[in-house]
Order: C-alpha cells, then structure tokens, then sequence
C-alpha cells in the first residue's frame, strides 16, 4: 500500500513505476511507456518457455495466481 504523495516522490527520481500489471506514470507518453514494456521483455529470458512465462508473469497479473 503507498499513497499519492508518495508515489509522486517516487516519480521524481525515476519515469516510471512499474508493479506487477500497472505502469504508473506522473503523465501520459507512449513512446515512454512502449520502452518501459520492451525493456522487461527483453530481460525476460531463458533457455525454455516456461522459464521466459515465469520471468514475465513476474511483472503481469494473471487469471491464474502465482
């Protein structure tokens, strides 16, 4: 849990918070929050597929719980 004020404290030292299936941005840009999703993508690797599903349910909500 967090509040407003904290929050916009937090968006002054970076562009972008991004927990598990929100990016939370101080204002709108598409082209910040398209690099944002790109940039996890790209660390979401592994040698089989469930090991890239695993790295990138850390960062999304799903139907299915952890």
């Amino acid at each position: 849990m967090t509040t407003p004020k904290r929050l916009m404290y937090v968006l002054q030292n970076q562009k972008a918070v991004f927990k598990r299936g929100l990016i939370i941005v101080d204002k709108y840009d598409y082209e910040t929050a398209k690099k944002i999703i790109q940039d996890i993508i790209l660390e979401c690797k592994g040698e089989t597929w469930h090991e890239v599903r695993s790295n990138i349910m850390k960062y999304c909500m799903s139907e299915y719980g952890d």
